[in-house]
Formats: C-alpha cells, structure tokens, sequence
C-alpha cells in the first residue's frame, strides 16, 4: 500500500488562497447582518434583502465549494477554489461595486 499523493504546490496554493477569500465573504456577511440589524431597530436604512440574501447564498456557495476543495485532489480541488473566487468576485461586483 503506497502513500497518497502530495497536491501539488499550486493546488495547495490555491486552496490556502480560496480559505482565505471564504473567510473575507463571510465577515463580510456577518458585516451585512449586524448592519441590517442595527439599521432595523434604529430606524434608519440599512443594506436591504437583496443585498444580504446575495451574501448568505455567496457564502455558502464559497463555504461549499472550499470545503470540497480541502478533501479532494487535483483538477478537482482546484475546480472548486476557483468556484470560491467566482463566488467572491459574484458577491462583491453585484453588492459593493456595481
């Protein structure tokens, strides 16, 4: 019985990149949720619906996504990190920047 592969350098690069990017999104929504809270019961506008239904679903999407990417190899693994980037990219081009 022989070891399992090591991924290689740019898979474990990527993983570790998209980890990171997963745990930005989700402040990011924790962010939009005390927000929407503090907004509602202060009376004051905050980011509405649509913008924390995007970062809830961008998040799991992200979370998802990256957690197959931890427990697989190769093209796989790294098909999933750049799911986590889209998912990223998605969120922050619709809600922050567009």
């Amino acid at each position: 019985m022989t070891a399992p592969e090591e991924p290689g350098r740019p898979v474990r690069a990527l993983r570790a990149l998209g980890g990171s990017v997963v745990a930005g999104l989700v402040l990011l929504t924790i962010g939009i949720i005390v927000v929407s809270i503090l907004g509602g019961r202060r009376g004051i506008p905050g980011p509405g619906g649509e913008s924390l239904i995007v970062h809830l679903l961008g998040s799991g999407v992200a979370l998802v996504a990256q957690r197959y990417a931890d427990r697989t190899r190769g093209f796989a693994a790294a098909a999933c990190a750049l799911v986590v980037f889209c998912a990223a990219g998605a969120v922050l081009w619709t809600q922050w920047w567009g």
